[in-house]
């Protein structure tokens, strides 16, 4: 019989553990060495594991860009204490959206609001650097959120430094102006030049082919993003209609307008707060069904179903009965 060779370390831990199992009921010695061995075999398949981005997860940073919130506050004045946050806060009729969320990742909280919100929340250094931003690294945000992940990770290093606490309050708030002033929207993945910054969206997207855009959006972050922001409705007139807005980003809604090929206008407001996309055209509603069937992971799923059915149909009281349903699942 072949004799199978264990590593020293491995075969040393081991022998450890058993002694100490027959021959003592320090259970606290026993465990601390168990763990010493678990800690060191799980840190070494981080350094050797490539990180696998699977449609999970690019649904889950479509929903972040969507609905989430990611950066660095100040949570405790007088002992000059900043924590890191990365939340995503939406209406507890899609819960099933955050709890995925929470899955996909392993790390967080969840807490429930009385006033009907459901929030994930990530406010651990250590968890954030090891899960999150291994991830953020590998498959990036698409629009504003990739500025506001960089300024993150340089406000992780200062917590992580051995710096005095007033010199670490005094850069994190050197750190905090310089995020607030910082106008950057075009992402690297676009390959632009910088000038187009200071331009309008609409110009922006004059250089960029749609066929770029759909090898730069993949599918499934396309569902996380509708998951968050996006709508299947039936108006008064029975009119199957998709609607996707965006507060103070309008880059990514532009970016999915000419992914779709959408030929109405994008809708702005005057103060740029916010921007929408509206269309009943029937071929963009088509290809958003063939886009998002099979990906939307949360309640989002379900309404798709009773959405595209509508579409599908042209009898006018399953319409009237796919409204009424629609209207009581978003309650």
């Amino acid at each position: 019989m072949r004799e199978t060779r264990q590593k020293p370390f491995v075969t040393d831990i081991l022998i450890k553990f058993k002694w100490y199992r027959y021959n003592t009921k320090d259970r606290a010695t026993m465990c601390l060495i168990y763990n010493k061995y678990s800690e060191t075999t799980r840190k070494n398949k981080m350094i050797n594991t490539p990180i696998v981005i699977s449609d999970a997860i690019k649904w889950a940073i479509g929903l972040i860009e969507a609905e989430g919130y990611i950066g660095f506050n100040l949570n405790s004045a007088k002992d000059k204490k900043w924590i890191v946050i990365l939340k995503v806060t939406m209406k507890l009729n899609n819960a099933r959206a955050v709890y995925k969320l929470k899955s996909i990742f392993g790390v967080g909280q969840i807490h429930r609001s009385k006033d009907g919100f459901i929030t994930w929340k990530l406010t651990d250094s250590k968890k954030f650097k090891n899960s999150i931003v291994p991830i953020l690294d590998t498959y990036p945000f698409r629009g504003k959120k990739y500025f506001e992940f960089l300024y993150v990770k340089e406000a992780l290093d200062i917590l992580a430094s051995d710096r005095h606490k007033d010199e670490k309050h005094e850069l994190l708030m050197n750190l905090k102006t310089r995020c607030k002033l910082d106008k950057q929207r075009v992402t690297p993945i676009y390959q632009l030049p910088s000038f187009l910054n200071d331009k309008e969206d609409s110009e922006i997207f004059s250089f960029i082919s749609r066929d770029k855009l759909q090898n730069l959006f993949d599918t499934s972050w396309i569902a996380g993003f509708v998951e968050g922001d996006g709508s299947f409705q039936i108006n008064n007139r029975l009119q199957i209609v998709f609607e996707l807005g965006q507060k103070n980003d309008s880059f990514t809604v532009f970016a999915l307008h000419k992914y779709f090929d959408i030929p109405s206008k994008v809708k702005v407001r005057k103060d740029k707060s916010y921007t929408m996309l509206s269309t009943k055209h029937p071929r963009v509603l088509s290809e958003i069904i063939k886009t998002l069937t099979g990906k939307l992971l949360g309640m989002k799923s379900f309404e798709l179903r009773v959405w595209s059915y509508a579409y599908n149909t042209s009898l006018v009281h399953k319409k009237e009965k796919a409204k009424i349903l629609l209207a009581k699942i978003r309650k």
